[in-house]
């Protein structure tokens, strides 16, 4: 880990499902990851399109939100990438579509080869937990990472994510 402590948003993968550019994937949640030095912390406001049930939100698409924050923030802690080993996720309320919450994911502990973290979703307007996740995660060796970070795009003023 390094001392220095790194604030702002974090570049994208134009076609992430995730992250991504709507111009390239119009299917993309276009969700920009910001870290605070210490965790991703970032408003979301789901479009209907990421509706399972009237205007319910699909657990999987709140599944794959956080397990994509909890990566970068792994990723901000240790300098290289990481790819997801196993997740464990619990629904607490629904979470509707067009309604502001906020993403918050957080690294916990690094091992040599797995580091652990943990996300949820939350109700900006009212502060309660909608969904909450743990997960387990492989690093990236430095060579598979830089050609992760070969396809991203930097926005001006984006961190670097790998060191």
């Amino acid at each position: 880990m390094t001392s220095e402590k790194k604030i702002g948003y974090l570049p994208r993968y134009r076609r992430c499902f995730i992250c991504g550019d709507r111009e390239v994937n119009p299917f993309s949640m276009s969700i920009r990851f910001y870290w605070d030095g210490e965790k991703i912390d970032t408003v979301i406001r789901p479009h209907d399109f990421y509706m399972g049930f009237d205007k319910i939100v699909h657990g999987g698409i709140q599944t794959a939100m956080m397990d994509e924050a909890m990566g970068w923030a792994i990723t901000m802690e240790i300098g290289t990438f990481v790819l997801t080993r196993k997740l464990s996720v619990e629904f607490l309320r629904p979470m509707r579509t067009g309604k502001e919450y906020r993403l918050v994911a957080r690294a916990i502990e690094h091992e040599r080869k797995f580091s652990y973290a943990e996300g949820r979703i939350i109700n900006t307007v009212n502060n309660k937990t909608i969904a909450e996740a743990e997960g387990t995660f492989f690093h990236m060796k430095k060579e598979q990472a830089q050609k992760v970070n070969d396809y991203l795009v930097y926005s001006p003023g984006d961190l670097n994510c790998l060191f």
